[in-house]
């Protein structure tokens, strides 16, 4: 049984097989030795047994993609088993702050495991700045919020 085409899967594996390999330096977790080694090993690989897996864009098309298949499902399981690095000092929800044209500072909102699944950003206080607020989901039952709010406690200056 096919979940995703080929033609979809082909061209999906080396989009996720390079940002594997650059989402140490995308995410901010290139100082966590084991999950940079891990996500760049994962990213390599999946590139390489796709150049050997007999679908579209397979360039020596003799691996079936069955056994691809199962090589997907043994390196997810090793992505999802998580790193070495403790999710408390992880930034879980940050503001990107445009300060001049091009040139952002980034804010860090929350700190842990992200938990975040939605995002909008409104005057939600009616003082006249903008405030963020984001829905919770998260299986930890002790969390009973749905939703968080962040108020502007910055005063906007006008330009």
């Amino acid at each position: 049984m096919r979940f995703i085409p080929t033609r979809y899967h082909a061209p999906l594996d080396y989009i996720v097989g390079a940002v594997l390999i650059a989402a140490p330096w995308i995410f901010q977790f290139s100082d966590t030795g084991a999950a940079t080694a891990v996500s760049i090993v994962l990213g390599v690989g999946l590139i390489a047994y796709s150049l050997f897996t007999n679908y579209e864009l397979g360039v020596w098309k003799v691996a079936p993609m069955a056994v691809h298949n199962l090589i997907d499902i043994v390196a997810g399981a090793l992505l999802a088993a998580g790193s070495d690095r403790d999710e408390s000092q992880m930034p879980a929800l940050g503001w990107l702050e445009q300060t001049r044209r091009g040139i952002f500072e980034r804010h860090t909102l929350s700190m842990g495991a992200p938990r975040h699944a939605t995002l909008d950003v409104g005057d939600f206080d009616a003082d006249g700045d903008a405030d963020i607020v984001v829905g919770v989901m998260s299986p930890d039952p002790k969390i009973r919020t749905w939703v968080e709010v962040w108020e502007n406690q910055r005063k906007t200056v006008k330009r």
